[in-house]
């Protein structure tokens, strides 16, 4: 089959991006800007036309920065396995749950290796468990604590770095599990840096100080899930590490995420070890590791997955911390005012500072048109349909290099839909550390802990309070339209339509889904057999999960929704016994697909096999979904009203 051709290149794709996107601020500045005579109406449309410059900066350099990314495919070294060196694997926990720390330790040992006694595995656990040491035990890996948590998670690693001396850290979450390929697909990147090195004078080498692989998720995110939109959007993070990393390694600017991360024990030794002083403890030991001249490499496959946040509140304190670490490294490292760094180095930092700057531009853009179309004044001086002859080219202009840039992954509509979300709760704790008022506390994110909180009226309340302000101040205009015949405030009615539009599919994902399990069942491959007493039916796993699992039979079976039944999966020459339950049953595309939950999968009725249903389950690749036909918000809230229709009705039944 032949690839869809691609009839413009990207560079062309930018040309035409930005033609159109100069074009509408040229016309902005020249054209619209209201009179001086009138100061409020005045500052509001030089605020708003500063936020739009802002904006076509951040896109002029990502588009640049995006544009010239390259892929550095494993490379070939000699078959010599003395060439691969000792690894010290660290996997940080504080108070995590042990069902979730075993499958990561479990995966670390399923990693391959020419000697695997150089692989050694350490659980560095920073809540001083018993439970947790014996578990360390049990499993045969090694185990650090310490008397107290200073420093919190960096100084927990820099415990572990003491006590060890392996030329190559890896660092893992407690949730995030690796592939058994991870090792094998990392390490030869510092060996072929270590090959090519010799012999050069130390001026001369380029040495490797860390690679970053993608951090991936085996639960859907809690966009894609509250949404119903799985099947039909990427994870939210995916864009950055999937795409914005692997382009930051030509400019030696690749963030250090933390987990699924390789580090050259030179490297950290040169900068003193994991850096202490910031709650983004591993963004800053990045830059720390680049300003000392070595070189940082990011990769596109994922090799590892772990949790995404599971509930709003893990979600939204996750978020404000990473917010507030990258902003508080400005006032703890010097990024800009310093030879050490490039140019080309420093305005990628940018970036990642500006990108948390998107809150206050969000907010701005919904409270503007609420103020002028309730004071009836106009922010920008033209008709609508003169506005839109500029916006809807600009607008489809740059959704078209986003998607061309992101490799389908992100669209200018998500984009809106995410920064729309967050900035309510990211607004007031990113400007206070802005202002020099810091995080004090390092809070843990949730993984692998059962909770209830997707549903909460203090987080959906702001988006009702904006959605009404929006609604009035339409109100408001439509009123001076119908019975004043005033049209001046046509492009305000516009805005605050597509920002009611907005708004109300934020409120569509607060409400959410309030029942069930946000493990995704990803696609699978798997012979199934159902036993039953004597007989045996023959199926196909096609979506398997650690809790569920769904199978498409060759002969419809006779099954009770309550009973327990045994199905038994044959892969890798492996046969296992999985206890399971019917839960329900579906038609797709003419076949019926029957849904399983898997009942006491941790290790009572799998035993010996358990570790072996593990790599079945988490040893796989796990795809990006490119967003495919959520190009309008309508189909996306029609589909969120079906769906949510629908569990009603099966809740009920």
């Amino acid at each position: 089959m032949k690839k869809n051709k691609k009839w413009f290149s990207l560079s062309s794709v930018y040309q035409i991006a930005l033609f159109f996107s100069s074009l509408y601020i040229l016309w902005r500045v020249l054209f619209t800007i209201p009179s001086v005579s009138q100061p409020l109406t005045f500052a509001l449309g030089i605020l708003l036309l500063g936020i739009e410059l802002v904006g076509l900066i951040e896109f002029m350099v990502n588009f640049k920065i995006m544009s010239n990314k390259k892929n550095y495919p494993l490379p070939s070294i000699p078959e010599d396995p003395a060439l691969f060196p000792d690894v010290d694997v660290f996997i940080a926990t504080y108070n995590e749950d042990e069902r979730l720390l075993y499958k990561t330790i479990s995966g670390c040992k399923r990693m391959l290796y020419p000697d695997k006694s150089k692989v050694h595995i350490y659980l560095c656990d920073d809540g001083r468990r018993v439970t947790a040491k014996e578990l360390a035990e049990s499993m045969g890996i090694g185990y650090f604590t310490r008397d107290n948590n200073e420093g919190a998670k960096a100084g927990n690693l820099n415990n572990a770095l003491r006590q060890t001396s392996s030329p190559i850290i890896v660092t893992f979450d407690a949730d995030m599990i690796p592939h058994s390929s991870f090792l094998m697909k990392t390490v030869p990147y510092f060996i072929d840096s270590k090959l090519r090195n010799e012999g050069k004078d130390k001026s001369e080498q380029i040495p490797l100080g860390f690679l970053q692989t993608p951090q991936t998720f085996y639960n859907w995110d809690l966009f894609q899930y509250h949404l119903y939109a799985e099947q039909d959007v990427a994870n939210e993070q995916d864009y950055f590490y999937r795409e914005i990393e692997v382009a930051k390694t030509n400019s030696n600017s690749v963030i250090y995420g933390g987990s699924n991360t390789l580090i050259s024990r030179e490297a950290l030794d040169s900068v003193g070890g994991f850096y202490t002083k910031a709650i983004t403890e591993d963004f800053a030991t990045g830059l720390l590791i680049e300003r000392n001249g070595f070189v940082s490499l990011a990769i596109s496959e994922p090799l590892a997955s772990g949790l995404a946040p599971e509930d709003l509140p893990s979600l939204i304190q996750q978020r404000i911390r990473w917010g507030r670490g990258v902003v508080n490294v400005l006032y703890q490292i010097n990024l800009f005012f310093t030879s050490r760094f490039s140019f080309a180095q420093k305005i990628n930092y940018w970036t990642s500072i500006q990108y948390w700057f998107s809150p206050f531009s969000r907010f701005f853009y919904i409270l503007i048109p609420i103020i002028s179309g309730l004071l009836d004044i106009s922010v920008v001086r033209t008709p609508l349909w003169v506005a839109l002859l500029f916006w809807i080219p600009m607008y489809m202009a740059d959704s078209w290099a986003i998607r061309r840039l992101s490799s389908n992954i992100r669209t200018s509509l998500w984009t809106n839909l995410y920064e729309t979300i967050m900035f309510p709760f990211l607004i007031g704790p990113i400007f206070l550390e802005f202002i020099g008022i810091s995080l004090k506390k390092f809070k843990v994110t949730k993984k692998g802990i059962e909770s209830a909180e997707h549903f909460q009226w203090k987080y959906i309340l702001p988006f009702i309070v904006l959605f009404l302000l929006t609604l009035w101040s339409g109100g408001h205009i439509l009123h001076a339209m119908l019975h004043h015949k005033i049209y001046g405030g046509s492009i305000t009615l516009f805005w605050l339509s597509y920002n009611a539009i907005l708004l109300l599919v934020a409120i569509f994902f607060f409400i959410g889904r309030r029942k069930g399990s946000v493990v995704s069942l990803q696609k699978a491959a798997v012979l199934g057999i159902l036993k039953q007493n004597d007989s045996v039916v023959e199926g196909a796993i096609a979506g398997l999960s650690e809790s569920e699992l769904e199978i498409i039979f060759d002969k419809e079976p006779t099954i009770k929704a309550e009973e327990k039944e045994y199905l038994e999966m044959i892969y890798e020459g492996h046969s296992l016994l999985l206890p399971v339950r019917l839960t329900s049953s579906y038609k797709s595309q003419g076949l019926k697909i029957y849904r399983f939950h898997i009942l006491e999968s941790h290790q009572k009725e799998l035993q010996d096999n358990y570790d072996q249903f593990l790599k079945l389950v988490f040893d796989r690749h796990i795809p990006s979904n490119p967003s495919k036909s959520e190009h309008l918000f309508f189909p996306l809230m029609f589909r969120h009203i079906q769906k949510s229709m629908k569990n009603q009705k099966i809740d009920k039944s």
